[in-house]
């Protein structure tokens, strides 16, 4: 006869299956594209839409050409609000909005740019258990903690993974991609993706090389988060572009290098992917 605690053992396997199987399930997550027709994701480094320091000309300026661009979709690479927790609650003094202004501006951004990902920040989480992102996300896109992998899949075949996280780990003076090119280079997750992209850092950078048979793009955008004390505190240099990342998909491509190109400057990517689409 089975004793109450075998059965709960035995549930206790059954559960754990259960979750694995669905992590592999999702280990990379595939998205099936609609068609073969070039695609573009505009990925957005850290937002802070009720942060005195946003960036909002650009913000708008780069939110309006995602939406009005044919083929292309948005990136949220996190901390949508300023979101002040502990030590750092003192900041919420030089904060023009409210908390919940803050969030119906994270509202409008994720609603204008149609985001197929979703990516869950530090200053997000600091949020605690009741989250606004999980609400205001739409059906149809996806909403992940820190770190998504993804694999674009055509109806031609053609795939391409996507390892976008909010940071990676792994810093350098020298070099402010260290932390992609580290990831791509040892593959700590176990899945080799075509770009490795991340925000966070107050730095941007695109790299394009040969790696392991394979063309990898390593990317980081800077955000929108402008004139902060972060780089005078910390003697870093001051950026002033890069605020997105842009990635283009041509799954028709005869070669690699045609069917992934990255870009800083999203009017110029809206232009590329129109005329690739327009062939």
């Amino acid at each position: 006869m089975r004793s109450p605690r075998d059965e709960q053992i035995e549930h206790m396997k059954r559960r754990y299956s259960t979750r694995k199987n669905a992590k592999d399930a999702r280990d990379p997550i595939p998205i099936k594209m609609k068609s073969n027709d070039p695609v573009g994701l505009l990925m957005f480094g850290y937002i802070h839409v009720d942060s005195p320091q946003c960036n909002w000309p650009e913000l708008d300026r780069c939110v309006a050409i995602c939406e009005s661009t044919e083929g292309m979709r948005g990136v949220s690479l996190g901390d949508h609000t300023d979101n002040w927790i502990g030590r750092l609650q003192a900041e919420y003094a030089k904060s023009e909005a409210s908390t919940k202004q803050g969030f119906q501006l994270a509202e409008w951004f994720i609603k204008k740019i149609k985001p197929l990902i979703i990516i869950r920040g530090n200053h997000d989480a600091w949020s605690g258990q009741v989250d606004p992102l999980e609400y205001i996300h739409q059906a149809g896109s996806m909403y992940e903690q820190w770190k998504a992998l993804v694999e674009l899949q055509w109806p031609n075949g053609r795939k391409a993974v996507l390892d976008i996280a909010h940071d990676h780990v792994g810093t350098s003076q020298f070099h402010p991609l260290h932390g992609q090119v580290r990831q791509a280079r040892f593959n700590h997750s176990g899945k080799a993706a075509d770009i490795y992209i991340s925000g966070h850092r107050h730095t941007w950078g695109l790299m394009s090389t040969e790696m392991q048979g394979r063309v990898v793009w390593m990317c980081r955008a800077r955000g929108l988060k402008d004139h902060g004390e972060y780089e005078v505190v910390k003697g870093f240099e001051a950026q002033k572009l890069g605020h997105t990342i842009t990635a283009i998909f041509d799954p028709s491509a005869d070669t690699e290098t045609g069917f992934l190109s990255c870009f800083a400057e999203p009017q110029e990517v809206a232009e590329f992917l129109t005329y690739k689409r327009g062939r």
